[in-house]
């Protein structure tokens, strides 16, 4: 609705409204004791924007603040610790952001990240619908599509879309055949296969072979799209996993070192980006 206002705390893994973020940590906070808060970034944040990122939970109530990347929380949530392994491949398919790293005892060896993910999907969606069928479609009715896009060859069943003509302006239902819309979801995945391919081959061969035998760990929203673990296997030539929700698999991780302080204690001396605040 017009006199609806939407704000977005935080975009692309990091603080794009300070104000907004701090109330909505602190009424994740309120009621609770010591208030200590295990959190996550993008592996790759600038140590500046990583510190006002603390600085916000701070001013939200946070007593103590253990900050760790988002990509190694991954690798917790698939039951693969970084510190416990010689070496653990992960990406992660976010809403802006992608990342893919490789961990070796508990440090990031390498890592790359691009802008992109759900959202550039959503939006090639939309533009398509507009630009083929005349059809506006509204971001719930996206969100709802991205269920069910895949990149599984082959397909011959049809998707309902529902959206308002732009010719009438009037509501109106359509039969879209699956594959019109699979195409995007392939085209959006092609920096994702580059970025991962650029990985792998500058991936020193010991770590290689280590990731050759258990594979590639998914997370993130997008990882929910159909067919995407045997797709990514055959592009790349190693097994890849999807995490089960992998759009929960981050909050996953956190949960899991919250119970385990050794794990956590490893995780904080290994990672370069990670530490105690405050």
């Amino acid at each position: 609705p017009a006199h609806w206002t939407f704000l977005r705390p935080f975009q692309h893994g990091l603080l794009a409204d300070f104000d907004a973020a701090e109330q909505v940590v602190r009424q994740l906070l309120e009621g609770r004791g010591g208030k200590q808060v295990l959190a996550s970034a993008p592996a790759m944040a600038g140590e500046i924007e990583l510190q006002v990122f603390a600085e916000m939970l701070r001013e939200a109530g946070c007593a103590s603040l253990c900050l760790l990347p988002s990509a190694a929380c991954l690798a917790v949530a698939a039951g693969h610790p970084p510190p416990q392994y010689p070496a653990v491949a992960v990406l992660e398919l976010g809403y802006q952001l992608v990342q893919a790293t490789v961990f070796s005892r508990g440090t990031a060896v390498h890592q790359l990240q691009l802008r992109g993910g759900a959202e550039e999907l959503l939006q090639r969606l939309q533009e398509h619908l507009l630009r083929r069928h005349w059809l506006a479609v509204g971001a719930t009715e996206l969100e709802r599509l991205l269920r069910f896009v895949s990149v599984r060859p082959g397909r011959e069943d049809w998707l309902e879309v529902r959206g308002k003509d732009l010719q009438s302006g009037l509501p109106r239902r359509l039969m879209v055949a699956a594959w019109e819309l699979d195409r995007w979801v392939e085209l959006t995945l092609q920096s994702v296969l580059r970025m991962l391919t650029q990985l792998l081959e500058e991936t020193p061969p010991d770590l290689l072979q280590a990731i050759l035998a258990q594979g590639l760990f998914v997370g993130g929203g997008l990882g929910g799209l159909e067919g995407l673990s045997d797709y990514l296997s055959a592009q790349l030539s190693l097994p890849v996993q999807v995490l089960e929700r992998p759009d929960l698999a981050v909050a996953r991780g956190l949960a899991t070192l919250l119970e385990d302080s050794d794990t956590l204690d490893a995780l904080v001396q290994s990672q370069v980006l990670a530490g105690r605040l405050g």
